[in-house]
């Protein structure tokens, strides 16, 4: 029996992050923590070791969703943006985004992106380092 993939949610709106984590679990996925700001998420990915992250641009705390996407994209977890903002996304988070989602994100998309990331081997965060 093949253990489910591991996905960090990033998102500060608790209903939303509600939803994507129901959609998700719902699917067989098992998510590793759901934060509301980069340094809560820095905690969960290294105590965690997520094989995905999912994350939103504009979080609670002075770091934003694209220098927390290049600390983990750093250790090897690939990162999904899902953002309200899409048309005004920040050119560097174009170098390690697998994949960027709209909201309201529709279930089948936010499904299609992440077996897709998953199928591609592209997930394989559990032995790689995080930084500090």
């Amino acid at each position: 029996m093949s253990v489910p993939a591991s996905i960090l949610l990033v998102e500060d709106d608790p209903d939303f992050a509600m939803a994507v984590h129901s959609i998700l679990v719902d699917a067989g996925y098992e998510i590793s923590g759901v934060a509301r700001s980069c340094t809560d998420a820095l905690a969960l990915a290294s105590e965690q070791r997520p094989d995905l992250a999912i994350l939103d641009f504009n979080l609670e705390d002075n770091i934003d969703g694209v220098t927390l996407g290049f600390e983990l994209a750093a250790s090897g977890i690939p990162i999904i943006y899902l953002t309200g903002e899409i048309t005004v996304t920040i050119q560097r988070a174009y170098e390690i985004a697998s994949d960027f989602l709209e909201k309201p994100v529709r279930k089948e998309d936010l499904l299609s992106s992440v077996e897709g990331i998953f199928a591609n081997g592209a997930a394989n965060a559990r032995n790689s380092p995080l930084s500090p």
